[in-house]
C-alpha cells in the first residue's frame, strides 16, 4: 500500500476547525475552509486512534505537546524553556 500524497493545502486561518468526535465508532476532525466553503473530514492514519486525532487538534490550535517525565507535574520552569 502506498503512503496519501496531500491533494489540496489548506491555510489554517481560512478554517473553522471542529473537535475531535471521539465518541463515534470512527472517530474524525472536520475542516471547514472558509474560502472554498469546501469540508475536508480527517480520519487518524490508525484505526480508532482518537490521541492522534486530539494532538492534531491541538497542534492546529497552537497548543504545544507536552511529554510528562514518569508521575512529576511539569514546572513554570520546564514551560519556559521551551
Amino acid at each position: 500500500m502506498q503512503d496519501a500524497q496531500p491533494h489540496t493545502v489548506i491555510g489554517l486561518w481560512k478554517v473553522n476547525l471542529e473537535e475531535p468526535k471521539s465518541h463515534l465508532s470512527d472517530p474524525s476532525v472536520i475542516i471547514h475552509d472558509i474560502s472554498t466553503k469546501a469540508r475536508i473530514r480527517l480520519a487518524s492514519a490508525n484505526e480508532n486512534d482518537k490521541q492522534q486525532l486530539q494532538w492534531f487538534s491541538n497542534a492546529c490550535k497552537g497548543i504545544p505537546q507536552w511529554e510528562r517525565r514518569g508521575n512529576s507535574q511539569y514546572t513554570q520552569a520546564d514551560i519556559d524553556q521551551v
